[in-house]
This record gives C-alpha cells, sequence and structure tokens, in this order.
C-alpha cells in the first residue's frame, strides 16, 4: 500500500525552479533515500511534503488524499514528523521541554503517560540526552541536538518519518550511531522512512530504494544495492572511478 505519492511536482523559488515535476512514490514500511549533490532539491522535497513549502503544480497524496493544500502544523498532525536538516531544536527550551513538544498532540489527546514511558525509552537510546534532560537545548553539542532533534520525532509516534541530511555536520562516530538508529527503526517495521542524505553511501546502505535528483529532476531510481553498484552512481557520489 502506497502511503505517500508525489506526482510531477514543481516547485519555483521566484523565476528559479527548484523541483521540475518529479514523481515518487513510498510504500508502507519502507526506508526510500533521495540522494544528490547540494541544491539538487533535496531538502525542497522534503521541506514541500511538510508543507513548509508551496508547489507551483503537481500533487502530494498521503494515502490516496492530497495534502498539498494543507498547512504545516495540520500535515504534523497526520502521523507525520520531520526532522529538518540542521537539527533546529528549541535551543532556550530544556532538552526535556523539547521531548514534550514532539509528543504535543499525544499529550493532547490524553496520552501523557505514556508519553513519559516512551521518553524514557528515548533516553534508554540516548543516555546523554537523560544525563542533560534539565540542559539549555542550545548548549548540547551538535551531536546530541540531532540525538534531541530524532528522539523529539520518534517521541511524536509518526507512521511517516522524514529525515533531512541527518549526518550533516556530525563526528563520524556520532554518524555511525545515528544510522545504527535509523536501521533499527526500519526493523521495527511500524514506521515508513523517508531519508534525504547527502553521504550517498550511507544512504543506499539501509534504504529499501532510492532516487537519484539532479537539478530538480529525478535521474536514477532502484534499490540501494543496485544504486550502490551503478557506475553513474559510484562515480558521482560514492568516490569510485575518480582519479
Amino acid at each position: 500500500m502506497k502511503i505517500l505519492e508525489i506526482k510531477d511536482l514543481v516547485v519555483n523559488y521566484g523565476k528559479v525552479a527548484a523541483l521540475k515535476e518529479i514523481s515518487l512514490e513510498i510504500e508502507e514500511g519502507e526506508l526510500v533515500a533521495v540522494i544528490g549533490s547540494n541544491g539538487a532539491g533535496k531538502t525542497t522535497t522534503m521541506n514541500t511534503i511538510s508543507g513548509l513549502l508551496s508547489p507551483t503544480s503537481g500533487d502530494i497524496l498521503l494515502n490516496g488524499k492530497s495534502i498539498c493544500k494543507i498547512p504545516a502544523h495540520q500535515v504534523a498532525a497526520l502521523n507525520i514528523s520531520h526532522v529538518p536538516e540542521g537539527r533546529k531544536v528549541f535551543a532556550s527550551m530544556s532538552v526535556k521541554d523539547n521531548l514534550l513538544l514532539g509528543a504535543y498532540l499525544r499529550i493532547r489527546k490524553g496520552e501523557k503517560k505514556q508519553v513519559i514511558a516512551d521518553i524514557d525509552d528515548i533516553y534508554s537510546i540516548f543516555p546523554r540526552l537523560k544525563e542533560r534532560e534539565n540542559q539549555q537545548s542550545g548548549t548540547l553539542s551538535g551531536g546530541e541536538q540531532q540525538m534531541l532533534a530524532l528522539g523529539r520525532a520518534l517521541v511524536s509516534k509518526p507512521k511517516l518519518l522524514l529525515l533531512d541530511e541527518p549526518s550533516m555536520g556530525l563526528a563520524p562516530v556520532i554518524i555511525d550511531e545515528v544510522f545504527k538508529l535509523i536501521n533499527t527503526i526500519k526493523k521495527r517495521g511500524d514506521m515508513t522512512i523517508f531519508l534525504v542524505e547527502q553521504l550517498a553511501y550511507r544512504a543506499l546502505e539501509v534504504a529499501d530504494r532510492a532516487y537519484v535528483v539532479e537539478q530538480g529532476n529525478i535521474s536514477l531510481t532502484g534499490t540501494g544495492k543496485e544504486l550502490m553498484t551503478n557506475p553513474e552512481v559510484r562515480k558521482a557520489y560514492l568516490g569510485a572511478g575518480k582519479s
């Protein structure tokens, strides 16, 4: 069953076309990645899905229903959680308050006891967040802020998790931790993941399927394994074949 379909999506920044009639789809339970160079249109795609940008034309369907004209706060209420590029934690708020804010809609539904239990689960995954739960989030390291952004998204219990450049600005050891978590979430099977990532080999290692975006167009698609061995992808994004 398709959870997300993007059909002929066009997004312009003024007179500049950022996306040029791209189409893609994600089946429920899949991890689908989008790779490409800086400025290719990866983050624009993600921000349009979550309602932060309005498309010029085309459509985005969630479980068969258009969400193109729905504002971002209403998209979030549809069990979509977005971990944005650059983390964007609420710097003046504590770690715990950031996590509680991620579960705001659940708390409004009367699920506070379960939310507290789920936050404890996040702390078990990221013990450093537990150690710093009363610390202002803006004082955390970049890696800790990424953990917090992921935890904030997970505590909302999304059906569709949007991850935009989760490796950005992180040390290799923290990137390892982040992708181990992504793989763990994938194996659990209760969440669909749409991953945008510039570290192509990392994305393709965990992806069921992937799309290559170049200058606002989808140039290639296939399974993660297929694209890992594709000569064009290896040369352009995986460092193979370069002198």
